[in-house]
This record gives structure tokens, C-alpha cells and sequence, in this order.
């Protein structure tokens, strides 16, 4: 497809996607698992399922190098960041460092509201665990520990916080061998209990247990390499 038949189309079809919207829908299926590591992320058949231009695709995918979720390989293409095993510890090191804080922060202040909004989440992980929705009870357990970061107060750390549980997601897709929730539900319950007793200690030491069980899962044999239906993972249709 030439520049002049992409733009018409593009005009035709309506207006499109902005640059945070594409990173953010790319994002979604790295740490859905839907885009696994190593995929090769063209960006015409980006463009196509997205319904943007490929200079947006482009950007959006330059934007996603610089945060370590791609990588670039002169000659061959992009591809979805594939993490060692030595780089996966080293993120869950970052995440105890982070999550330390932020719990023992959120432990010492936690108002009620901000309990019931946590418990809803939690809630809605178990349903989703009881009715065999993995994808939706990965993405309800890293909600958790983003409404934890985020209700501490701390906006900085909540916003690294989220980076690195994505970069996670690449590693948990790599070698989580077991198939094991990447956060183990039930200390979920107890980090909660602790928080909303306001028990500092408890509640950071659960944290820091929960990362470590997480790290003891890691397998260092990685998955094989998959050909996604791009159409399908962004819900477009020709």
C-alpha cells in the first residue's frame, strides 16, 4: 500500500487512534500475553489491525523501545522484549524496592474507602480465578498492586511501579513454566488484612514473601515463539 492509498483509507475509515492510544493498546496485549516475547511486530500489519498510519505505529513502537517493551534489531524488525532470566530477577528486585514503600505507606494511612476499593479488586480476582479467566485474573492481581502504589500518595513510585510490573509481564510469559497466577491469590488476601489493620511490618513482609514466590516460579527454559492474528487481538475486522 502506497502513502497516498494508506492516508485515503485512513481518511475514510475516520479519525484515528492517537499515539498514547496505540502504545497503550500495544502494551495491553504484551502484558495480556497476547503479543508474546520475541513476536515481530510489523508495522503494516500494525497499521492495518489498528487502523492508523504507519508512522504512528512508528512512533508508538520508538515510544515502546525506550521503555524496554521492544527491542529493535537493524535488518530484521521489531520485536516484543524477551527479558533473561537474569534480567526477570533483576525487575523483581526493582519491584521489592518499590513495592517495600508503597505498601508500608498505604499500611500507615489506608482510608476506608480505600479498602473497600481494594477488597472490591480482590473479590473480583477470586471470581475470576473460581471461573478459570486467567487473563482476567493476571490483569485484576496487577491491578491490585497498582491501586496499592497509587493510593499511597506516592504518584512517582506508582508510575514506576507500573512500568516494571509490564516489564514483568514479559518475563512471567517467558518462563512462568508452571502456569501458576503470577501473584499467588491468597497472599493477596493477607496483604489486604494487614493493610486494613494498618500493620506496617505484617503487611510489608507479606509483600516481600509474595515477590519472593513469585521469583521461585521463574523457569529458565522460554517459551517458543508465536505467529499472533494481529485482526483478532485488536478486534478489528476487514
Amino acid at each position: 500500500m502506497n502513502k497516498a492509498n494508506d492516508q485515503a483509507s485512513l481518511e475514510k475509515a475516520g479519525p484515528q487512534l492517537s499515539l498514547e492510544e496505540v502504545r497503550a493498546q500495544i502494551v495491553d496485549a504484551i502484558v495480556n500475553h497476547q503479543l508474546l516475547p520475541k513476536t515481530k511486530l510489523g508495522e503494516e500489519k500494525l497499521a492495518q489491525a489498528l487502523k492508523v498510519s504507519r508512522a504512528r505505529i512508528r512512533e508508538a513502537l520508538a515510544r515502546l523501545e525506550v521503555e524496554h517493551m521492544v527491542v529493535s534489531i537493524p535488518n530484521r524488525g521489531t520485536f516484543v522484549a524477551a527479558p533473561s532470566i537474569s534480567e526477570a530477577r533483576q525487575i523483581l528486585h526493582a519491584r521489592r524496592v518499590i513495592e517495600s514503600e508503597t505498601v508500608r505507606m498505604l499500611a500507615r494511612s489506608a482510608t476506608r474507602t480505600q479498602i473497600k476499593e481494594l477488597t472490591r479488586c480482590v473479590a473480583a480476582e477470586r471470581e475470576a480465578w473460581k471461573s478459570g479467566d486467567r487473563q482476567r485474573a493476571i490483569a485484576l492481581s496487577r491491578e491490585f498492586h497498582s491501586l496499592i502504589a497509587e493510593m499511597s500518595g506516592n504518584a512517582i513510585l506508582a508510575d514506576l511501579l507500573r512500568q516494571v510490573v509490564a516489564r514483568m509481564s514479559l518475563a512471567i510469559a517467558l518462563y512462568d513454566r508452571a502456569h501458576k497466577p503470577d501473584c499467588m491469590f491468597d497472599e493477596h488476601v493477607d496483604l489486604l488484612d494487614a493493610i486494613s489493620k494498618h500493620d506496617e511490618d505484617r503487611a510489608t513482609q507479606i509483600a516481600l514473601g509474595h515477590l519472593d514466590h513469585m521469583e521461585e516460579a521463574l523457569d529458565s527454559i522460554p517459551d517458543e515463539e508465536a505467529e499472533p492474528d494481529l485482526a483478532s487481538i485488536f478486534g478489528t475486522q476487514e
